[in-house]
């Protein structure tokens, strides 16, 4: 896979993607560490997979590698859980009863984005909203209770060493 670093003064690429087969729930931590030491105020995080992916699990990973120790839990009635402890704030959003962007709009979570992080939950009802984003999609591996597809896309230049990132942690078999 060609990484989207390049020597300085090239350009980046600002769109990417990478896929790859998760173990289980500490591959998931893993990528969620990852991912922490490239969040920055504004960063915006969607997520996707069916019931019980591990969504939730990884917005917990998230929030514990990002310095906070607040319990994690899932906001589908609430729509809105922010975490406040850690290197960056998290706000998490649970997109699933909302209609569409025009909805979430209406929450008014963007006025505070530039100081945080927002990580939402069914993230494609919402996706078209942020032209610059993270895209993680988790979905089962049949036959195995434990084992996830994971597809990571990356659109826009905030994210452009993650790829590298994920790529070294998971060669390293680090989790």
């Amino acid at each position: 896979m060609q990484s989207p670093n390049k020597q300085s003064g090239d350009t980046v690429d600002p769109r990417w993607q990478l896929e790859f087969v998760a173990r289980g729930p500490d591959d998931t931590d893993l990528l969620a560490r990852v991912v922490a030491e490239h969040v920055r105020g504004g960063s915006v995080i969607l997520l996707d997979g069916e019931l019980a992916a591990g969504k939730t699990h990884f917005v917990k990973a998230l929030v514990r590698a990002l310095g906070s120790q607040e319990a994690v839990t899932s906001p589908t009635y609430t729509l809105v859980h922010i975490y406040d402890a850690g290197r960056v704030p998290v706000t998490h959003v649970d997109a699933y009863r909302l209609s569409g962007a025009a909805e979430y709009q209406d929450l008014g979570l963007d006025d505070d984005r530039e100081d945080g992080v927002i990580v939402i939950e069914w993230g494609d009802v919402v996706g078209s909203h942020y032209p610059e984003r993270l895209s993680i999609r988790l979905a089962f591996v049949e036959g195995d209770t434990f084992k996830r597809h994971v597809s990571v896309q990356a659109v826009g230049q905030g994210w452009s060493g993650l790829k590298r990132g994920i790529e070294t942690a998971f060669a390293e078999g680090a989790a």
